[in-house]
């Protein structure tokens, strides 16, 4: 029961992080990928670094990109830990 409740807070938080993506809006990709991590149970979370940050002007003509790089970094992480968390509890629910 608890991973199908997590699969539809993951699947709501994946169509926000596609469509933000598709309209260039990286703080709300960074935001959504963000709640998926912190929806999966913390023993089974990973350690992402934070959300890049401008701290001056040279640094705000990079942001975009730093962000999409961030995004592309740890994305897959992220999906990586849902896909083995889902796995190891459907295991656990089939050996019961």
């Amino acid at each position: 029961m608890l991973v199908e409740i997590l699969a539809n807070t993951w699947n709501t938080y994946r169509m926000g992080l596609t469509n933000s993506v598709q309209h260039n809006d990286f703080d709300s990709s960074i935001l959504f990928a963000q709640c998926m991590n912190r929806a999966i149970p913390q023993i089974s979370r990973p350690e992402i670094p934070d959300f890049p940050l401008a701290k001056g002007l040279v640094d705000d003509i990079a942001l975009k990109q730093n962000k999409w790089f961030w995004l592309l970094e740890n994305q897959p992480k992220i999906e990586e830990h849902i896909s083995k968390w889902i796995f190891v509890n459907l295991q656990k629910a089939q050996e019961l």
